[in-house]
């Protein structure tokens, strides 16, 4: 009996989602329960599909500041308040439009390599942050539209491109990348107009969600007003990285606490890989967009970077180009992540 073609993809998500699902088991939560995967950020998104947008001056001793949840991206919000005129509860709907995306994304790598790369199919699986694709975030949405956009703009489907920058632009901030890294590729192809047009529909959506944010909240500003009620500050990336390599080392790498520190690490050795083993026009698309969205995750402080981490998953698009041991290593570092990011994550040890 012949196998659906899409079998390969299919079958890597389920172990994945398996995986993950042990590892609640384990820890004693229940898998099919969706509070499980609920966790800090996830009522912000919850409650921006309930009522929106909403402002409140912060408790003392910071009460000229702004709180509320208008410091996050309405896209994954607006999507479970449409699916919730048809009747669906809201944080069962949350689970499962998160879940249909982590599966759509690995459908897209395995579509993007060719369908033969299993290597590249199972890493996206796994990629690193991976979990974030199974809680109540809009990552695997991001991940998948911003896949959607590179593909899309690799095959010259210039539109397809843009109304995916738009809706990954409306899901996470990384969204926001594809407009300078995609922006800039198409100039060096000498692709003006397609410039302009994907550059136009990802800073359209950010202009949306400024205005929609203006509509309900009265302030033009509000998302970096209540954002800077969390301190954020810019670092330098590579400091970060050299951080993460000494908490990997000075101890058993494979400790569970270790576990984002060695995401860190394990991320930028995928970009530094994938970009080293770049050859053609075409995958100078997906290292821009590699770095891009690197430097975004690693540059500020006071954010999960081990969350924007995996919205580095097109990278697995290039695994096929790295040497077979070297991509087995990554494969290898990223399935076992998948007990201590679970754990940390379920224990509300990641923000």
């Amino acid at each position: 009996m012949r196998l659906p073609r899409i079998a390969l993809p299919v079958a890597a998500w389920v172990a994945a989602t398996v995986a993950y699902c042990a590892v609640a088991v384990a820890k004693g939560y229940s898998p099919l329960r969706p509070v499980t995967w609920a966790r800090f950020d996830s009522y912000q998104y919850l409650t921006i599909a309930h009522r929106g947008y909403f402002v409140e001056h912060c408790h003392p001793p910071d009460q000229k500041e702004l709180c509320g949840d208008a410091g996050w991206f309405p896209g994954y919000s607006w999507l479970i308040h449409a699916l919730g005129w048809l009747g669906l509860p809201p944080m069962q709907t949350a689970a499962v439009v998160a879940w249909f995306f982590a599966l759509a994304t690995v459908v897209l790598i395995w579509e993007a390599v060719g369908r033969t790369a299993s290597v590249a199919v199972a890493f996206a699986a796994f990629a690193p942050g991976r979990i974030y694709d199974y809680a109540l975030f809009p990552l695997s949405l991001v991940t998948t539209f911003s896949l959607l956009h590179l593909l899309a703009l690799l095959r010259d489907r210039t539109v397809i491109a843009a109304v995916a920058g738009f809706f990954a632009a409306l899901m996470y901030p990384a969204g926001l990348v594809l407009a300078v890294t995609s922006g800039a590729w198409l100039v060096l192809q000498r692709r003006y107009r397609d410039a302009v047009i994907v550059t136009t529909a990802v800073a359209t959506a950010g202009g949306l969600i400024v205005f929609v944010q203006r509509l309900q909240t009265g302030h033009w500003d509000v998302y970096l007003r209540v954002q800077a009620h969390y301190h954020h500050r810019l670092q330098e990336p590579f400091g970060g990285v050299a951080r993460a390599v000494r908490v990997v080392f000075e101890g058993f790498p494979f400790r569970i606490d270790a576990g984002p520190a060695l995401q860190t690490v394990l991320v930028t050795a995928v970009l530094i890989a994938t970009t080293l083993a770049a050859r053609t026009r075409s995958d100078l698309l997906i290292v821009l967009f590699g770095v891009g969205t690197w430097l975004l995750a690693e540059s500020l402080t006071a954010v999960s970077n081990s969350r924007d981490e995996a919205a580095l998953l097109p990278l697995a698009v290039l695994l096929p180009r790295v040497p077979r041991w070297l991509a087995a290593a990554l494969l290898a570092c990223a399935v076992w992540l998948t007990v201590p990011m679970t754990e940390l994550f379920l224990s509300s040890r990641l923000l």
